[in-house]
């Protein structure tokens, strides 16, 4: 309840400085349900022209939303195919829930090792964007490790 309360103060506060600075996003929302029907569609496709102009005009957001994409489908595929291999190895439903979430755990852990050890004492000897072109890498690099039997040391299924 009182970090229930304390949200609804700061969202209060912090519309309190957007009117107070000349933006009201109430007026922003009455004025695009104020337009009839066949606007929508006219809306819709303005959206679209106005994030294709977005994209065109600063390449950048268009590399990162590109680095998003990837990395969620690497991630996905990842994580399918982590579990399929498991589920072929391990056959106990009890026994396999109980290691992944071992496994999970660990990734968590180890998430946060690189994300607040790693990378913070790698920025200071290198570039950032290098080490944004590294991480998709890294896990394009895992993907193919996990997929390729030869690679991650299992063929038909073993270990």
């Amino acid at each position: 309840a009182v970090v229930l309360g304390g949200s609804v103060v700061f969202g209060e506060a912090a519309y309190g400085i957007a009117e107070k600075n000349g933006f009201n996003p109430a007026d922003e929302h009455k004025k695009k349900h104020g337009k009839s029907s066949s606007s929508k569609t006219n809306n819709d496709e303005s959206l679209i022209t106005k994030a294709r102009d977005v994209f065109t005009r600063v390449p950048t957001l268009w590399a990162l939303f590109c680095e998003i994409l990837a990395c969620q489908g690497l991630s996905t595929v990842l994580n399918v195919l982590t579990v399929t291999k498991v589920s072929e190895v391990i056959s106990d439903d009890t026994e396999r829930a109980g290691w992944m979430g071992n496994f999970f755990a660990t990734i968590n852990v180890l998430s946060c090792v690189f994300q607040f050890g790693i990378l913070p004492a790698t920025s200071k000897y290198t570039e950032p964007s290098m080490l944004w072109k590294g991480m998709p890498m890294l896990m394009l690099v895992m993907t193919c490790f996990v997929s390729v039997p030869k690679l991650s040391g299992g063929t038909n299924g073993d270990p």
